[in-house]
């Protein structure tokens, strides 16, 4: 569209955009933790953005989301998967100790071996105080803490795979302010 063109509002517009103003004022309903079951956390990494999902029997508990500073973008791919999981965990630590946790990432390599750089190998042992039973299982390479990200539109055909909650017909973006 060129400047020179205006812009037409039709109903189909003002249809499309009732429907997303009802799907973004419509809330997601958060449950109860139920102490000694386990947890299941799913997190995610972009360059810019670190995201998570706390779940309990495929209900979510907390959604985490925070914006990467300055230093944080240098990290490669694996030291932002492993941030994440670190942030969230100091987040919700008194929720998390002594519980069974099950973290999931798409980042397999994070099971494997030492890390060569010292600050995610500090990372790892404070990760490892919270005694998750499943460190790191590989998954989707589209985990659902990108609800925190990005949620994804239902044409793409990957959304039926997520739970209802996380099931939006919209594409739109969650910032961290």
């Amino acid at each position: 569209m060129s400047p020179q063109d205006k812009y037409q509002w039709t109903d189909t517009q003002q249809k499309a955009f009732d429907q997303m103003k009802a799907v973004m004022a419509h809330t997601v309903e958060l449950a109860f933790p139920t102490y000694g079951d386990p947890f299941h956390i799913y997190t995610d990494a972009s360059g810019y953005q670190l995201g998570a999902v706390i779940t309990q029997y495929g209900r979510p508990l907390a959604f985490w989301s925070k914006k990467c500073n300055e230093s944080q973008r240098k990290h490669p791919a694996n030291g932002l998967e492993l941030l994440s999981i670190l942030l969230l965990l100091r987040e919700y630590r008194t929720m998390r100790l002594g519980q069974e946790l099950h973290i999931h990432t798409d980042h397999l390599n994070l099971t494997y071996g030492p890390f060569n750089n010292i600050q995610m190998m500090r990372w790892r042992l404070e990760i490892e105080e919270f005694g998750p039973t499943s460190r790191v299982k590989p998954t989707l390479s589209w985990t659902l803490c990108r609800v925190c990200l990005v949620y994804w539109a239902p044409t793409w055909g990957r959304v039926k795979l997520l739970p209802k909650w996380a099931q939006l017909k919209w594409t739109m973006r969650c910032y961290s302010l």
